[in-house]
C-alpha cells in the first residue's frame, strides 16, 4: 500500500475539509496514518487536543504545549470526525497510530468501539510511533515495558475489531547506524542498544502482524564548522547537497536495513510507515526549498519504486506530506513531487504484479551503453502489470543521458509500447533538478522507437500486454 503520512495537523487544508479528499484522490494515493507520528504519543481523541496522563519530561511537556498552540492558532478541529469524514470521502484505507504511551488499554478500546459505531472498519493499528528513542524512557524505560503495554493495548483493540493487524515498533538504528546489529559489532549508543531491543522484542511478539520502521535518510554529512556556512550557498547549491547525500545514503542502506528486519520476523509484513529526508534542527530552514524542488520528486519516485520491488515491503508512507500539498483542489501550483506520485495513479489501479526490470545489454534495455554498473545506479526501473495494460516506471537519478532501445518480458507475452509521459525539471533550456518548474512531454510510441531517457527525469511508459504467438 502506497501512502502518507498523515500528520495533517499543519496542512493549508484542514482534514474534514472535501477539497483535501479531492486531492488525495487526484494523486491516487491508497493509505494514511492518523493522527500522524508523533503527535499521535500525545494524541486524546476524546478531547481532541494533545496531553499526557503520565509526568512527561520538560522537553516533552513543551511538546504538548506546541501542538496544542498550533491548534488554537490554526482555529481547525483535529477529531476522529474530522478523519472519518476525510476517508469516507476519499476511499482511502488507513492506519490508527495507538497512544500507548500516554492512553490507557481501555481507552484505545473505547476509541474502537466509537468507530465502529460509526461503520468504518480499521484494519490497520500500529502501537505507537518511534518509542525507541531514549528520550521516551520517562514513559517507557525498556523495550520490554514498551512491549508489555503495547499488547495490553492490543488486546483491548482485537476485542473490537478481532481480524485487525497489529503493527509493532521497530527502530531505524540499523538503516542509521555503520554497522547491522546481525553483525554483532552496532555501535554503543544508547539509541542502538535500545533500538536492538526493541527490534527483538516487536518481531518476537505474538499479537503482532507486522514489523514498523521509519526510514530517514540525513539531510547532510557536514561538520559544524561547514554547516554554518550553509545560508552562504544558493538554495540550487543546497538542494544538490542535499540530494546527493540523501539519494546516495538511501540506496545504499535501505534494502540491508529491511532484509535485516524482514530476518527477524520473516512471517510477519514489513511497514515504512513513516520514510522521507530528516531536516532537523537548523536545518529545517531549509526543508521547504528542498520539498518544492523536482530534487525530491527524484528522490520520493526512486524511494517508492525501491519499495514496490522489493518484495518484502508491505506498505510504505512519505512524509511530510504537508509540504507537498497544493493551497486547495483548485490551485493550479502543482508541486512537483505531489505531480510526480500521481504518475503512480493509473499503474497502481491496474497492478496484479510488480517485477523488477533488468537493465542489460543481452536483452537490450539499454544497449549502447557498455558501463552496466553506472547504468544500474543511475536508473531505478519498475515494471508494474495489469491484466492486459502495464507500465513501466523509470527514475534517472543524476545527470547522464540513456536510451531505451527495446522491452521484453519473460515468458510467452508480447509487450507494445503505446505512449510516455516523461518529467523533467527545467531552467530555461537546461535540465534544473533544483527548479519548481517542470516540463511534461506526453507521446505516443511504438515497438520500433528508440526512447531517449532524459538525465534527472521520471518517465512512465504504458505497454499493451498480450500473449506472443506460438
Amino acid at each position: 500500500m502506497f501512502g502518507v503520512s498523515g500528520e495533517l495537523m499543519w496542512s493549508p487544508i484542514r482534514v474534514g475539509d472535501p477539497s483535501l479528499a479531492e486531492l488525495y484522490r487526484e494523486i491516487g494515493l491508497h493509505y494514511i496514518r492518523f493522527p500522524g507520528g508523533t503527535t499521535a504519543n500525545y494524541y486524546r481523541w476524546e478531547a481532541e487536543d494533545f496531553g499526557c496522563a503520565k509526568q512527561p519530561d520538560q522537553a516533552e511537556s513543551e511538546r504538548i504545549r506546541r501542538f496544542n498552540r498550533a491548534l488554537s492558532m490554526n482555529d481547525r478541529t483535529y477529531s476522529t470526525e474530522d478523519f472519518l469524514a476525510f476517508i469516507r470521502q476519499s476511499g482511502s484505507d488507513f492506519a490508527l497510530v495507538i497512544n500507548v504511551l500516554c492512553d490507557t488499554p481501555e481507552q484505545s478500546g473505547k476509541w474502537m468501539a466509537v468507530i465502529r459505531d460509526q461503520g468504518v472498519n480499521v484494519t490497520h493499528v500500529e502501537m505507537g510511533n518511534e518509542l525507541y528513542y531514549p528520550l521516551y524512557r520517562w514513559g517507557f524505560n525498556t523495550a520490554q515495558e514498551y512491549s508489555a503495554a503495547a499488547i495490553r493495548h492490543a488486546e483491548k483493540i482485537r476485542a473490537v475489531y478481532p481480524k485487525v493487524k497489529v503493527g509493532m515498533v521497530a527502530s531505524s538504528s540499523s538503516f542509521r547506524s555503520k554497522l547491522f546489529p546481525d553483525l554483532g559489532r552496532m555501535r554503543e549508543r544508547e539509541r542502538d542498544r535500545r533500538g536492538v531491543s526493541f527490534d527483538a522484542l516487536s518481531a518476537a511478539a505474538g499479537i503482532g502482524d507486522a514489523v514498523i520502521v521509519h526510514l530517514y535518510s540525513p539531510f547532510d554529512n557536514f561538520s559544524s564548522a561547514a554547516l554554518k556556512k550553509l545560508s552562504e550557498w544558493s538554495t540550487a547549491q543546497r538542494n544538490s547537497s542535499v540530494y546527493r547525500n540523501a539519494i546516495a545514503y538511501f540506496d545504499d542502506r535501505a534494502l540491508p536495513s529491511l532484509h535485516y528486519l524482514k530476518s527477524l520476523a520473516p512471517t510477519k509484513e514489513l511497514w515504512v510507515s513513516e520514510w522521507g529526508i530528516a531536516f532537523y534542527q537548523e536545518r529545517r530552514q531549509y526543508e521547504k526549498d528542498f520539498t518544492s524542488s523536482f530534487r525530491n520528486a527524484l528522490f520520493v519516485m526512486n524511494g517508492l519504486l525501491t519499495y514496490f520491488s522489493s518484495g518484502i515491503v508491505d506498505s510504505a508512507n512519505y512524509h511530510p506530506f504537508v509540504q507537498v500539498l497544493p493551497g486547495s483542489a483548485g490551485d493550479n501550483a502543482r508541486n512537483p513531487t505531489f505531480r510526480a506520485m500521481g504518475l503512480l495513479r493509473k499503474p497502481l489501479d491496474v497492478a496484479t504484479l510488480v517485477s523488477t526490470v533488468q537493465l542489460t545489454e543481452a536483452t537490450g534495455a539499454l544497449g549502447a551503453y557498455s558501463q552496466r554498473r553506472q547504468v544500474t545506479r543511475d536508473i531505478n526501473a519498475v515494471f508494474i502489470y495489469g491484466d492486459d495494460l502495464g507500465y513501466l516506471m523509470l527514475v534517472n537519478k543524476y545527470g547522464s543521458e540513456y536510451t531505451l532501445e527495446s522491452l521484453s518480458v519473460e515468458g510467452a507475452w508480447t509487450v507494445v509500447p503505446q505512449a510516455r509521459i516523461t518529467m523533467t525539471s527545467l531552467d530555461g533550456v537546461f535540465p534544473d533538478p533544483s527548479s519548481q518548474k517542470l516540463r511534461v512531454q506526453k507521446e505516443k510510441i511504438s515497438a520500433s522507437d528508440s526512447i531517449v531517457i532524459p538525465p534527472y527525469s521520471i518517465s512512465r511508459i504504458s505497454v499493451g500486454i498480450r500473449p506472443s504467438s506460438p
